[in-house]
Parts: C-alpha cells; structure tokens; sequence
C-alpha cells in the first residue's frame, strides 16, 4: 500500500475507505456545522504547518525515508479530510453525489492503480537516429600525469584560495608536467566513442612495481580467472583503496565550468591554457558528421549538446572560422537556432548573457521555503533533478548574468552566430519560453505544466509582483536559504566535487561578493601515508 500512495497527496496516508464514507456520512441525519467543519480545517493546518516552521512545537512529523506521517500528522490529515469533504457534502445533495462518485474511482486506485511515481513503460526511440562520426583518427600530445589522495592534495594546496579542500581521499586530479609532450596514441569515436581511460591505466600499469598477470596465460576455471582479474586490477587501484574512473560520458556537464570560468575572470589558475586546449581537442573529436554534438558520447546530435558544446569551443579559444565551429554553426542554423535548445542549455545563455532571462521557464527558489511534506516540495525530487533545480534556483531567483555580456565582444559575436542571423535586441524572448527542437523533445511536457509556467510567469515572476517589498523581502530569504543549502552541499562532496553546477554557483558568488562571503574550510582527518613516490609499489590498500 505505501508504495502506492510515495510521491503521490498526503491526503494518500488515509484508508481508502474513508473518503467513501465521508459524503454518506454527510446524509445521516446528524449534521455537522460549518463553521465548525472549517474551524476543523484551519486547526489541522496549523498542526501541519508547525511540522517545519517552529522546530520545538513540531507536533506532526513527516519522515521524508519512509514516506509516512506520526500518528498526530495522520490525524491531522484525517480531521482536515473529514471537514472538507462534510463541508462540501452538506452545501448541496448534488455536490455530494459528485464528491461519492470522486472519491470512489480515488479509493478504487489507490487501491488496484499504478504507483504515482511508476516510470511507464519502454518508449520507443523517438530521435529515430543514430550517432555517425567520420572514419577519422585523432592524436593528443602532452605530459599529463594523474595524482589521488594526499598526493593529490598536497598538490593543490594554496589554490582556490585556500579553501575547499576537503578530504584527500577520493580525490582526483589531472596536472600537466613539463617534460617533453608525447603522443597519446589514436582515437576513433567510429571505433568506440570512449576512451576507457586510456592515459590513466598506461600511467598506474606502468608506475606499478608489483607482480603483474601474464598476458599469455590463460585461466582454465573460475579460481585462476578472478586470480587475474585481481592481478590486473590492484595495479590500477589508488593508494586509498578506491578505483578511479573517468565520468567523461555527458556533453552537458563541462561546458557549464567553462562558463563558470569564463564569467569569473578567465583565470589561469582555474583552468591553465594546458587544460582548455585538451577542452578543446574533447569537444572537436566527440563533433559528428553532421557538425553537431550528442547529449552524451553515444547520442546523435542535439541541439542540446550542440549549443553547449559550440558554446563551449568558442569560449575555450576556438576562433569561428575554424572547421569544427563552422560545422556546429551550420548544425544550429539548419535547426533554427538556439531558441530551440533545451531548458538546461537556455539556463547556461541567460547566465553568459546570451539570452535574456525571460525566454527560461521559472525556477522560483521561494519553493524551498515550502514545508517538505508538500508533494510538490523540490526535496521530493529525484536526487539529481533535486541537486540541479537547487543551484539553478538560486541563479535564476537573482537573474545571475556575466557582468561584462554588453561589451564583451566575443559574447557580442555568439549573439549573432547563435540565433541565424537574428538581431539579438528584437527577440520576444517570453514567446520562446517552450520553443523546443524536435530531436530534443524526448520527454514532452504535458499541456497542464505549460499552462501553470505561463500562470506563473505572468503572476509570481511579473515586474508588478517583483516591485513589492514583500515579494522582495521573500525572495531575498529564500535566496539565503538556497545559498546556505549550496554551502553545505559542496562541503560534503568536495572530495570529488561531483556537484559542479553547485559549486559553479559558489564561483559565481564568490565573484559577485568575494568581500562578503567567507567560507570555513572544512576539518579534514590526514590519511595513512601508504609512502607513494614517483614509482607507485604494493601497499595495505591492494589485498
């Protein structure tokens, strides 16, 4: 039953026998008052609302785990589930027969229907196409050397600041040496479109200096096998004990750094000209046949990976005549431009200053203030749509945008490449809100949603709203409480820093209000020095 009823009302934590018997009871010949039946309704409101509001008179209490209410949070529903539906009963007969006949097909699902949060079956491939790259090899040069754990640490201590360090296990970081660059051997996307993490593993085999598998020897039983496969995989393990791997798979995630590190300065220190020009050699072999960029490396082009990734190439340094930028231009133009990119690209333009804030669907931060037993409550979201809708909230309840958009030229440059030709000034960006390629429109949004960003464009979001003081003062509250929420995230994932449009958000902050903002960094507890040198050798960690 409780898997039913997870993600769906709170009204859900009630028998479903209830709500049928509720309007037959409003036929008995004992009737109830209504302002009796509405003063029910208000006392249970405020029992709920003291769930979250006043921590030391919490009486009803929501466990977000297990999806269930204490017995005075049921209670409470119960009572204001009761009043409502006598009220509505006793009004008029015919009410009450709408309301018998409601809540009976309610009760007859919650009973026999799908789950609220049931994904649906398989969808048949809607893109209808597949990723095509030409026959092309591509060689890397450079020196590029892979650190982890204190190694790692000590060698990036004193940049950023200072500050977010974090824990040394788990971390990973990629450094350019200054000995002679050499080739790192050819690279096919036809062949496979993954590089399997190629320099890492020649560089752990080739520093490991322990017994290692023989090629030539052939297991003959279960036993011998996973002898070798524990022969080849102590050589690439990290010195504390975890297995790294590269998360190189989606073309959405680092061009939101490179925007990040493009409207906070361009530092060298944030991302050497070693590093943007491997950026660059990236994106120009993932390019496909037809110019553009896949969501992910195994995707056909989209106009979502395609506008980011072009994007990204121009800001990196790509000058716009060059093969790959000409090849995604005319991707983007042959499919009307980036109005039609999809909401995650939109929200990076409107922070880059290419396009206004007003062509992007509404990511109120108020939400956050809501209490979290709401349905609707962004807590309840799955955990990675939760961790995005957080740190875009914040942007886009501030209207974050690149200081210098107006008179940068190359931003000025993008305005014109990225719309056909279009003068930028002359677009009615509130009509492109939901303009959307077909390729991209994998999930459509249902009509019903449409209509509820357009109610609250033209209510919560309007300039008349905005303008008052309670609206400000509101908005300012829950941007504080946003930021605060980021602060914490980032601390506790900083080893990895796997939340990179968060901790893209503290960049942005800390570059708007860098005399205001003073981050504590976080203790952190040394790890066992397993004595790693230039040549890595057995440790604990390997058995």
């Amino acid at each position: 039953y409780q898997r039913r009823v997870r993600g769906g009302s709170d009204f859900s934590n009630m028998h479903p026998l209830i709500p049928i018997a509720l309007p037959l009871l409003a036929l008995t010949p004992v009737p109830l008052p209504s302002i009796q039946a509405l003063l029910g309704v208000i006392i249970s409101a405020v029992l709920l609302a003291l769930t979250n509001h006043i921590p030391f008179l919490r009486i009803c209490a929501y466990d977000t785990v297990s999806a269930t209410w204490n017995t005075a949070g049921r209670l409470a529903w119960t009572v204001a589930g009761c009043c409502i539906c006598l009220m509505v009963a006793t009004a008029h007969p015919a009410l009450c027969c709408i309301e018998l006949v409601g809540m009976v097909a309610w009760a007859v699902w919650m009973v026999a229907g799908r789950p609220t949060s049931h994904p649906g079956e398989a969808r048949e491939q809607p893109i209808g196409r597949s990723a095509d790259w030409e026959p092309k090899s591509h060689v890397a040069k450079g020196r590029w050397r892979f650190a982890s754990g204190q190694e790692s640490h000590d060698l990036q201590a004193g940049k950023d600041g200072g500050q977010l360090q974090g824990e040394a296990a788990g971390r990973h970081y990629w450094y350019s040496t200054a000995e002679e660059p050499v080739e790192y051997g050819s690279f096919s996307c036809v062949d496979n479109p993954n590089s399997s993490d190629r320099i890492f593993r020649d560089q752990m085999i080739q520093d490991w200096d322990g017994p290692k598998p023989d090629p030539t020897f052939k297991p003959t039983n279960p036993e011998q096998a996973a002898a070798k496969a524990v022969e080849f995989y102590q050589m690439i393990q990290c010195e504390d004990g975890h297995w790294a791997g590269d998360y190189g798979g989606p073309h959405f995630l680092m061009p939101g750094l490179v925007c990040t590190w493009y409207s906070t300065g361009r530092l060298d220190e944030f991302l050497p000209p070693e590093h943007r020009q491997m950026m660059r050699h990236y994106i120009t072999v993932h390019q496909q046949s037809d110019g553009g960029w896949g969501t992910h490396i195994e995707s056909p082009s989209t106009m979502f990976g395609t506008v980011l990734n072009y994007l990204a190439l121009r800001l990196l340094g790509a000058p716009p005549d060059c093969k790959a930028a000409v090849k995604g231009r005319e991707f983007i133009d042959q499919n009307a431009g980036a109005l039609y990119t999809a909401s995650w690209a939109k929200f990076w333009l409107c922070t880059m200053g290419l396009m206004e804030w007003g062509g992007h669907n509404p990511v109120p931060p108020e939400l956050w203030l809501l209490p979290s037993w709401l349905p609707f409550h962004p807590g309840r979201m799955w955990c990675h749509a939760r961790m995005v809708y957080l740190p875009m909230s914040y942007l886009y309840g501030s209207r974050c945008r690149y200081a210098d958009a107006d008179s940068d030229p190359l931003i000025l440059a993008l305005r014109d490449e990225l719309y056909c030709g279009c003068n930028y000034e002359e677009i009615d960006w509130t009509a492109t809100r939901h303009w959307i390629a077909p390729m991209d429109n994998y999930s459509p949004k249902p009509w019903f949603m449409s209509q509820l960003e357009n109610l609250l464009v033209r209510t919560w979001e309007s300039d008349l709203v905005r303008q008052m003081p309670w609206a400000k003062w509101l908005r300012a509250k829950a941007l504080k409480f946003a930021f605060e929420y980021i602060l914490s995230l980032i601390h506790i994932s900083e080893p990895t820093r796997l939340l990179s449009i968060s901790y893209a958000v503290f960049c942005l902050k800390k570059k708007k209000k860098k005399d205001e903002l003073k981050v504590k960094q976080s203790d952190y507890t040394e790890p066992h020095d397993s004595g790693r040198k230039n040549i890595r050798k057995p440790s604990r960690y390997n058995h």
